[in-house]
């Protein structure tokens, strides 16, 4: 493993401020789609739980969404006197299968056998470290974390081995596994950047003593802000090329304008240094205008006017959507797919009775056109209040454009690398809910240019047919 003295992410924040192109609030607007340095998109994803009491409502709607992976995470309820200081993988194993009830393996067996039938990929998340590994701190803030005993690191790496194990005895093989849920936060169990390499490290010699074959994606931060400590890290110590994908979540939209996407941290160049997709393993959004009138609440709590259950909700989750795919991620996973009865928040696509929320339509009216094997592009410009990706397959490009701003605006949108053809589709979707006979008029595409009248608050999809 090499060793970077002269950390790269530092490199390129400059980089990335050189190279950012204009920013633009005026009605008439003009962007191009670069199809040369366009990514592969390896497609949509949902957090889901395999306990569920939807799901032939959920196995719809992952269909309808075209989505390619799920992450989950496994909660074996395991008395804590049962866990002791430096347990083998087998020892946890031992624990694991001692303490599953019918239900348990029902539960496990029913879940295989949908991801079989969906054809999706899964990946796995680990959200903390059982409470005898762990040690209680009080940060800055005032505020009690939860933080890892550093003696216990290698018995977190032999539990993250043993349920990958467990999970193989009902034919469940993870494609990656992210190892701490947001290391960074305040909810989960604390890593420092160094404990971070080290479990790391410890995982990676775990999974080729044991012949697991699942990639690790990280660090799994909780805002793009705070990449920059742990990838610093690991470049430092040439750890980083243990990483398969660059991972973290994005709940920026809480401090920055909508859309957020990548936050202003130049992710995307540091995977090209280091040939790692990025995939946002969580997203939402999570605007305050979402706690204020004319709702009474946003996606954190349940209520009867609830911001999560409108259409204006949806049009923001799509441009957010749109925006992380333009900045470069690989995969994106919106958090989550329904409404946990165990829980007491709003931020599913099905409701706690599993009916869709306008939010379900709003991503279906671009994601489900897209196809397994597409590469996408995002516009050269940056303009405030507006997200938008170009994708390109073999015979069509998908342009798909959101509005996040109450004014219209007049788009002249021009491709490079996008062959002659003709508009064979549009589909719109606004604050009303979908508006596909509207959006049938916002639309002309001449001389290889893309003529767009965007309305507030509005996503539009323009699939554009090759004519030769």
């Amino acid at each position: 493993m090499r060793c970077i003295h002269q950390p790269v992410f530092l490199s390129v924040i400059f980089l990335a401020h050189l190279l950012s192109g204009p920013v633009s609030g005026l009605a008439q607007d003009r962007i191009t789609f670069h199809f040369k340095a366009a990514h592969q998109f390896n497609g949509f994803g949902l957090q889901v739980w395999p306990r569920t009491d939807h799901r032939a409502e959920r196995d719809a709607l992952i269909r309808d969404l075209n989505v390619r992976w799920v992450r989950f995470s496994i909660t074996p309820e395991i008395p804590e006197d049962q866990l002791k200081d430096h347990m083998s993988v087998s020892e946890i194993l031992n624990v694991i299968t001692g303490h599953e009830d019918q239900q348990q393996a029902e539960m496990m067996q029913q879940f295989q056998q949908e991801l079989g039938a969906l054809k999706v990929v899964s990946h796995l998340v680990f959200w903390q470290m059982p409470p005898p590994w762990c040690v209680s701190v009080h940060g800055s803030d005032g505020r009690e974390r939860i933080h890892v005993e550093p003696g216990h690191i290698q018995d977190f790496s032999n539990w993250i081995v043993a349920h990958l194990l467990y999970l193989k005895r009902f034919g469940i093989a993870p494609a990656a596994v992210e190892l701490i849920n947001e290391p960074d936060g305040v909810s989960n169990t604390n890593y420092t950047p160094e404990e971070y390499d080290s479990l790391l490290c410890s995982v990676k010699a775990n999974f080729e003593e044991h012949g697991i074959k699942a990639g690790i994606e990280g660090p799994g931060v909780s805002t793009g802000f705070t990449t920059g400590a742990y990838l610093q890290e690991l470049e430092r110590t040439g750890h980083i090329s243990i990483l398969q994908e660059l991972s973290w979540h994005d709940y920026d939209t809480t401090k920055r304008p909508e859309p957020a996407g990548f936050a202003g941290v130049p992710l995307n160049l540091l995977s090209q240094v280091h040939g790692l997709p990025i995939v946002v393993t969580e997203f939402t959004s999570e605007s305050p205008r979402w706690s204020r009138a004319p709702y009474d609440s946003g996606p954190e709590a349940r209520s009867e006017n609830n911001a999560a259950n409108s259409a204006d909700f949806g049009v923001s989750v799509a441009g957010e959507a749109l925006k992380l795919i333009a900045d470069g991620a690989s995969q994106v996973s919106f958090w989550q797919a329904e409404d946990p009865s165990w829980t007491n928040d709003s931020f599913g696509l099905l409701d706690e009775t599993g009916q869709r929320k306008p939010v379900a339509s709003a991503l279906q009216s671009f994601l489900q056109l897209l196809p397994k094997n597409v590469r996408a592009a995002g516009p050269g410009q940056s303009l405030f209040g507006f997200a938008g990706a170009a994708f390109q397959t073999s015979k069509t490009v998908i342009v798909a454009l959101a509005n996040l701003t109450s004014t219209t605006r007049n788009l002249q949108v021009d491709f490079d690398g996008a062959p002659p053809g003709r508009i064979s589709s549009i589909r719109g979707f606004d604050a009303s809910g979908p508006i596909n006979g509207k959006a049938s008029h916002q639309a002309k595409y001449s001389g290889g240019v893309l003529y767009v009248e965007l309305t507030p608050r509005t996503v539009l999809t323009v699939v554009i047919a090759d004519s030769r």
